[in-house]
């Protein structure tokens, strides 16, 4: 869970000010207040990008869980309206997909421990 927790602070080794400005076209097209866009993206510098912070070990029994964990960033269900920005969390149908294509044995097990992720990584996101 504390590797979703530090993926969701931010993207390590990256400058997390990247694309800001598309970032902020694009949410303001969607109708999110400037603040409710500043906070968002001001709250992916409280791991320290560029910093050791950057850093974080993974147990081995965890790698292949961390692994499609990461694989499925861009499987998050986001909903934007009345001001603000709120991630729901997996779309789990995308997820089982996932799994599948990565030939994933034990399947049901790598779910629970992904959902487990994903619970933690909501903390952060909605956080912000």
């Amino acid at each position: 869970m504390d590797a979703a927790r530090h993926w969701a602070r931010g993207n390590p080794g990256e400058d997390a000010s990247d694309g800001d400005d598309e970032w902020r076209e694009e949410l303001r097209q969607l109708g999110i207040a400037q603040g409710e866009i500043e906070r968002a993206l001001d709250g992916r510098d409280e791991a320290g990008a560029g910093t050791e912070a950057d850093a974080f070990a993974v147990w081995p029994e965890n790698a292949d869980v961390v692994e499609i964990f990461l694989a499925a960033r861009t499987q998050w269900s986001i909903v934007a309206g009345m001001g603000s920005v709120h991630i729901q969390g997996f779309r789990y149908a995308d997820l089982e997909a996932l799994l599948r294509v990565r030939r994933v044995k034990h399947r049901a097990r790598v779910f629970e421990d992904l959902q487990l992720m994903e619970a933690a990584g909501l903390e952060v996101l909605n956080r912000r």
